[in-house]
């Protein structure tokens, strides 16, 4: 059946309209307050209107929200059923469809809507213009709906809502489980970088027990095409290829930025967030270079490097760079060469620089295969929906 038959099928307002005499102050809802099958009303809008355009955009419960694009592919097909008290409009790019109570479930047309088969046919009717794509109301009337009887519809949406609600608290508790599992570097090099213990280390000036290397600038002119790392590539659970980044740098500064393994490095600058951030590089890929955003740092030896770069992922996750960052922009932050071969560092016996180091490896690595199962198992739950949609709109409930 054509959603327009048996639908009331509505345009919502612009944010600009021309001004009148009399206007109404009401609350607004816009793209970002839909959500696939849900609506985020942690902002909301208010917004003028004329009694006019009030009567024309009011919602009812039960009204369908679908949103029209927005230029955006993605958008196509976000939808959800307004349930909300008190008096709303909707914006422009959010087309309302009002369906019979005594005929249609919404929540049941809403469900078609979101799933791969109802997507498709959103996209089919959606036009394109240099890859923007936009609903009219006219295209959702439209639309071919499937339409089982109602005592149906209603069922088959129940299914779905429980269904769709044990996806929900799924995914919350595994995205909890998730932050806390990435609060854990932090306390693992808290336990022993703040411990009774570590207070009694001796300290020296790092350049006593270490080496600054020279680093580059990247250029968009640099005659050599170069791999060269970013912060991405920083982590406190060690050195991630992925973020290495094609650019280009001038040829004879190639062989000076050249980093090799055992090499400490510091993002010497980024957001207040990410600078001071640091990884061993510990030669996952050859011929990689180090800009000048990257400080980097040949400790004296390999055992006071693998300590190092704990005690310094430790000042980094403390906030400590963050305080103590520079610059004249509060959205990047700087460190200087200076700063960090001035910086006390601690420095115990070898052997003891060692078992601390090894015992953080082997926390860190748990860290790292927890958070990748968590990680594996969120993607799994983020798959359901379009699994039980698929099930759900091929007679499988």
């Amino acid at each position: 059946m054509r959603l327009g038959e048996v639908a009331g099928i509505t345009g919502g307002i612009q944010k600009t309209p021309e001004r009148a005499p009399v206007k109404l102050h009401k609350s607004f809802l816009t793209v970002r307050n839909v959500r696939h099958g849900s609506l985020d009303l942690s902002v909301v809008e208010r917004f003028e209107v004329t009694p006019k355009e009030f009567e024309r955009c009011r919602l009812q419960a039960g009204d369908l929200l679908l949103v029209e694009g927005n230029g955006s592919k993605d958008h196509i097909g976000r939808n959800a059923v307004f349930q909300e008290d008190g008096e709303w409009i909707h914006q422009n790019h959010i087309i309302r469809v009002r369906l019979p109570a005594e005929s249609f479930s919404p929540e049941f047309i809403s469900h078609f809507l979101s799933s791969n088969a109802g997507r498709a046919l959103l996209l089919e009717k959606a036009q394109t213009t240099t890859g923007l794509y936009t609903l009219s109301t006219g295209k959702v009337a439209a639309l071919e709906v499937p339409v089982p009887p109602p005592a149906e519809q209603r069922r088959i949406a129940g299914v779905l809502r429980e269904q769709m609600g044990a996806v929900a608290r799924a995914r919350a508790a595994l995205e909890a489980q998730l932050a806390a599992a990435e609060a854990l570097p932090a306390a693992h090099l808290c336990a022993v970088f703040q411990s009774p213990q570590a207070q009694r280390w001796p300290r020296k000036r790092l350049e006593e027990v270490a080496e600054l290397l020279p680093s580059k600038s990247v250029a968009s002119d640099g005659d050599t095409e170069v791999r060269a790392i970013t912060t991405a590539c920083l982590t406190e659970t060690g050195f991630r290829a992925g973020g290495i980044k094609t650019s280009r740098m001038r040829r004879d500064d190639v062989a000076a930025s050249t980093v090799k393994p055992g090499e400490v490095l510091v993002a010497r600058s980024n957001t207040p967030d990410l600078v001071g951030r640091v990884a061993m590089f510990t030669g996952e890929e050859a011929g990689i270079v180090a800009s000048d955003l990257t400080i980097r740092i040949w400790p004296a030896d390999a055992d006071f490097g693998q300590f190092l770069t704990r005690y310094l992922s430790f000042l980094y996750l403390s906030g400590y760079w963050k305080e103590r960052a520079g610059g004249a922009s509060g959205s990047m932050k700087k460190i200087t060469r200076s700063q960090i071969e001035s910086e006390p560092v601690p420095y115990p016996p070898s052997g003891e620089q060692r078992a601390i180091a090894a015992r953080l490896a082997t926390d860190l690595a748990t860290v790292t295969r927890l958070r990748l199962a968590l990680a594996d198992q969120l993607a799994a739950v983020e798959r359901l929906p379009a699994a039980l949609l698929r099930r759900a709109f091929a007679g499988e409930v």
